[in-house]
């Protein structure tokens, strides 16, 4: 089980790549109560990281390109 929980918002960011890349989908970062910071948490959202396309299954669709992944970024939301 990956870790979710943070105590500083610096440490969310250092570990939110990946695990946006192992779930495939696009990953918000919650300021909780507790001063904490948590994935898909209940707090509002100070932060979300945007996955990138990694165009790793294109021999599944029959296309024969080299692959072009863009990488993925993280927008800060204002509070």
């Amino acid at each position: 089980m990956r870790q979710i929980t943070f105590y500083t918002l610096e440490d969310a960011i250092a570990s939110v790549e990946d695990f946006a890349d192992g779930m495939d989908c696009n990953v918000p970062i919650m300021a909780e109560d507790d001063g904490t910071f948590m994935f898909f948490g209940h707090g509002p959202k100070v932060a979300r990281w945007i996955c990138g396309d990694k165009e790793d299954d294109l021999a599944f669709y029959g296309i024969n390109r080299e692959p072009n992944p863009t990488s993925g970024y993280l927008v800060t939301i204002k509070t």
